[in-house]
């Protein structure tokens, strides 16, 4: 996985619209890593005893789930819900590894629902406060819209309220920042167009609902197989 920076290419009025675009170019290979990262369950030893048994419990069969379906990628054409999934992690790890979030396992593993997800994608702690992120996956398009709409609707509907009864868990000082309405958005996208800047600027473009929060992360995921010729 490469990440390449853009946020200096995209400043907006003081907004700090955080650009990543993140290349995938070993499908196989990433694969067999997310399932690694699915497998491991130190997040959970971190937790207390009560949190650690009602999630060992709640995340068993989703692991589960979700391993095979990355199982089966790295030996066919890449599912929309393996993208998807895909598209999630590896933003999370982009954020872990080039700003320093502390990452959040994706919100399927928190969840008793085996898979799909009426909520934010994946979470991160970004100095104290959490970010919600929402991620789309497409093979033939560049879903930039759907993820801002997405985000907007959630938000309008108080999803990120709702995702705070696990994320508490993580972090005490990150669940008071946002009582005192301190949180943080992300989307990322799936990038099909040989012109990923051109395609991250149109995503930027929306910074007028951008700037209500005082922070986004706008991240592009190329993932080569899906490049157009």
């Amino acid at each position: 996985m490469n990440i390449i920076d853009h946020s200096d290419k995209f400043l907006k009025d003081g907004i700090k619209i955080q650009v990543l675009e993140i290349i995938v170019d070993n499908i196989e290979s990433h694969a067999s890593n997310l399932i690694e990262i699915l497998k491991s369950t130190l997040w959970i030893d971190k937790l207390d005893i009560f949190m650690q048994k009602a999630y060992r419990a709640t995340s068993k069969k989703t692991i589960e789930k979700l391993v095979q379906i990355f199982s089966d990628a790295k030996n066919s054409e890449i599912s929309s819900s393996f993208g998807e999934y895909l598209v999630s992690i590896v933003s999370g790890l982009a954020l872990e590894r080039e700003f320093g979030h502390e990452r959040i396992p994706i919100s399927e593993l928190l969840k008793e629902k085996v898979t799909g997800n009426a909520s934010f994608d994946y979470h991160t702690i970004d100095d104290n406060v959490f970010v919600f992120g929402e991620s789309k996956y497409s093979s033939v398009d560049n879903p930039y819209n759907d993820a801002i709409q997405q985000v907007k609707e959630f938000i309008a509907d108080g999803k990120d309220d709702m995702d705070l009864i696990h994320l508490k868990n993580f972090s005490t000082k990150a669940s008071e920042n946002y009582i005192l309405e301190k949180k943080h958005y992300s989307i990322s996208f799936s990038i099909v167009s040989r012109n990923r800047l051109l395609v991250l600027k149109h995503a930027v473009d929306n910074y007028d609902y951008f700037k209500k929060f005082d922070k986004w992360y706008v991240i592009g995921v190329i993932i080569d197989d899906n490049i157009e010729g």
